[in-house]
């Protein structure tokens, strides 16, 4: 159910200094969730229920 008229996907991120070397991402668990995310607002923009998309 929409807040504000807005949608909340299941995956966060959150990453630290820690995660970058030289300004580039280092951290493959980091870089999966973004791959997760991006996969997530694919499918949310293209129509799938949200439930569906949480289920996974």
């Amino acid at each position: 159910m929409p807040f504000f008229e807005a949608f909340t996907l299941p995956t966060a991120i959150y990453v630290s200094e820690r995660d970058f070397s030289d300004g580039k991402l280092n951290n493959v668990l980091i870089e999966n969730r973004v791959a997760q995310a991006v996969s997530e607002a694919t499918r949310m923009v293209s129509g799938l229920n949200f439930r569906q998309i949480a289920a996974e």
